[in-house]
């Protein structure tokens, strides 16, 4: 079962964007929710996992090539697990949506990386600062 989706990660995404708003992001993942997920607790130490190549989406991101980086990190969410365990990908993905000015996806995708990134290395905060940087743009509040 999924139960950990359930406990942990929609609620961290609650505890972000607040319940009112947790209708409108959560439909980004609903439809495509693994039929059998346990946490991102081991995702690291399973060999079963292939990597995502964070280098190259970054690499991406700095020569604006950012309908490329959605490309391939679809590509990465279909093949692989990296479904809900890495953060940096998620953020990724989010710079390049926010670039795009989709900020719908954009606030979707920092949101997952939010629910995802480790509390105790303070990286949940630097995708809270992201989303309220996205939330808050002028690109997204006309929006």
């Amino acid at each position: 079962s999924y139960a950990w989706v359930e406990k942990y990660f929609n609620n961290r995404i609650k505890q972000l964007v607040g319940t009112e708003k947790f209708k409108d992001i959560s439909k980004f993942y609903i439809d495509n929710q693994p039929k059998e997920f346990s946490g991102c607790d081991n995702y690291l130490f399973d060999p079963k996992i292939k990597g995502v190549n964070n280098e190259e989406l970054n690499r991406l991101i700095e020569e604006r090539k950012y309908d490329e980086v959605i490309t391939l990190s679809d590509k990465y969410l279909k093949d692989s697990g990296v479904w809900y365990c890495d953060s940096y990908f998620w953020t990724q993905r989010a710079k390049a949506f926010y670039s795009l000015n989709n900020c719908s996806s954009a606030k979707a995708e920092i949101a997952h990386a939010y629910a995802i990134a480790p509390t105790d290395n303070r990286n949940d905060q630097q995708a809270k600062e992201l989303y309220l940087s996205i939330s808050n743009s002028d690109i997204c509040v006309i929006k």
